[in-house]
């Protein structure tokens, strides 16, 4: 039988319908599990990023509150600066509680559709003395009267960068896994198909009148049952047609 022949033997066969099933089930399943993966890790990454703008916020709110409240220029210029040197920070801006701008720090003009994370945060004077819920509760009371407020813009560049070495990783493992249970399964098949190709073929034998082969039984599993139900066949056919060549000489004799 030639290559070709082999080939198209192999494609009609059973063996290849299943290879193919439980291959696109496998990348089916690898698919689905990377993506879930990657979004889990994504959605985490930009929580964790944002959380960290949110404190860096408050701090530097905390920070610039007496000479926020002073309208002290210079320093709030200085603590916008130092805050600007945050890793990926883009923009640090301090305003006045009536929106002028009193101190702002930028790394560059930021576009509409750049991805960053916005985060802005008031500065209230602090009260004389705390109330009585926050005494209780040790929480902090933020009724002071508004002097300003702060925001601070982080890019995320460094998300971009994580994502795209995350979906790398998460592709090479989820190809490496189709290829490990594709390389299982096509052995799996060839093992189990062997067995009912000789099944077929004894069969084929038996139809052109060959009684004498036999089929080899190689396990005591539905394959291996019914070949040893095709010798036992063979051998009372083969029996059959040795007494009616018998018969027939006496006959003819």
């Amino acid at each position: 039988m030639s290559p070709r022949e082999r080939l198209k033997c192999f494609r009609s066969s059973f063996q290849m319908k299943l290879f193919c099933v439980f291959t696109l089930l496998t990348a089916c399943i690898s698919i689905i599990i990377c993506s879930l993966y990657i979004s889990s890790e994504i959605s985490e990454n930009r929580s964790t990023i944002r959380e960290q703008v949110q404190l860096l916020t408050r701090q530097l709110a905390d920070s610039a509150r007496l000479p926020l409240y002073a309208e002290n220029r210079d320093i709030l210029q200085q603590i916008a600066d130092t805050a600007l040197r945050a890793p990926e920070m883009r923009a640090v801006v301090i305003t006045s509680n009536d929106g002028r701008v009193l101190a702002e720090a930028r790394l560059h003009a930021l576009s509409a559709s750049s991805d960053v994370f916005s985060e802005t945060a008031e500065v209230r004077s602090s009260p004389l003395s705390n109330s009585v819920e926050s005494a209780l509760t040790g929480t902090r009371d933020s009724s002071g009267a508004l002097i300003g407020s702060v925001r601070m813009v982080r890019g995320a560049n460094d998300l971009s960068r994580n994502t795209r070495r995350l979906f790398l990783i998460s592709c090479s493992v989820a190809v490496g896994f189709w290829l490990v249970v594709s390389v299982i399964c096509h052995l799996v098949l060839r093992k189990v198909t062997r067995s009912f190709n000789a099944l077929v073929k004894g069969v084929k034998i038996m139809q052109a009148g060959d009684y004498t082969s036999r089929i080899a039984v190689a396990s005591d599993d539905e394959p291996g049952r019914a070949s040893l139900a095709i010798n036992e066949l063979a051998n009372a056919l083969l029996q059959r047609e040795l007494e009616n060549k018998r018969l027939a000489a006496e006959l003819f004799n």
